[in-house]
């Protein structure tokens, strides 16, 4: 029987991941011992969904490339296609070598580091942690003010006073941005949209937030860009983000915080000794 189907092979992604795969199946064979389902085999050596499983864990975004429908049988397919080469090289003698033992003994290693990850410490980090941190972490946020503004950008302070006086006078402030402004949003009425503190040049910054909504400066600001006349058009106030848009990434931080501390226990328990390098 033909096991593999070239019409549902992707070959730019079966080209690359199959390093890939190699590098997977040799740090986690142990796992496919006794399982069911069996999907090939390749000289009697069998292959189940879930080694399948496993390799679509390892391939993760890389299968985005390839139709869902399409997926299965590439993962088949790479797996046969691993075994295969996992054959020829065992009847070449080639796991005997110094080098593939020492590559070995890495993706053991590492499987092993994965695993103890996965087993002794994501668990410790529950949906109830996550949620008393966040809830820990919004009551220490202060909600940000931001403010929506528009500006003229002049050369000279002279250019920059003669607007005012303009203003002064009940001139539009948009239609002077697009007359008078030297800067990239004199296009659209000198709007430079939501900001919140410390996010424009200092001077610029501070002048902005002193306005109340509506006011425009009385006086130039100078900036490094030249000269300034700022009216603030709006305000609002930024709530913290709700918990479903941050519990992801909230997650994977408090994740690694939990490894780091259950690793620097462990190193602290070891003997561990790190030889300096030669000098050259």
């Amino acid at each position: 029987m033909r096991l593999e189907n070239k019409g549902v092979r992707a070959p730019r992604l079966v080209g690359l991941t199959l390093g890939a795969a190699c590098l997977a199946l040799a740090a986690a064979a142990p796992a496919f011992a006794g399982a069911s389902d069996v999907v090939a085999s390749v000289d009697g050596k069998t292959i189940t969904e879930a080694d399948v499983t496993l390799l679509k864990e390892f391939m993760g975004n890389a299968l985005r490339q390839v139709p869902e429908a399409s997926r299965h049988q590439m993962l088949v397919n790479i797996l046969v296609e691993t075994q295969v080469l996992a054959d020829a090289a065992e009847k070449a003698g080639l796991e005997k070598s110094p080098d593939f033992q020492r590559r070995l003994a890495w993706f053991r290693m590492q499987a092993l580091r994965n695993e103890y990850v996965r087993q002794k410490v994501d668990p410790k980090i529950t949906d109830d942690a996550v949620k008393a941190r966040y809830d820990e972490m919004v009551k220490q946020v202060k909600p940000e003010v931001e403010i929506r503004a528009r500006h003229i950008l002049v050369k000279t302070e002279a250019e920059a006073r003669a607007i005012i006086a303009q203003l002064d006078k009940g001139a539009d402030f948009a239609t002077l941005a697009k007359e008078k402004s030297i800067g990239p949003s004199g296009a659209r009425g000198g709007d430079l949209g939501f900001f919140g503190h410390g996010r424009m040049v200092p001077a610029f910054d501070k002048a902005a937030f002193a306005l109340k909504v509506g006011e425009y400066s009385k006086e130039p600001v100078k900036t490094q860009f030249g000269w300034h006349v700022i009216k603030v058009v709006d305000q609002r106030k930024v709530n913290a983000p709700s918990f479903d848009q941050v519990k992801d990434g909230l997650r994977q931080r408090m994740q690694r915080n939990k490894l780091r501390e259950v690793v620097d226990g462990l190193k602290a328990q070891a003997k561990i000794e790190i030889k300096e390098p030669a000098k050259q």
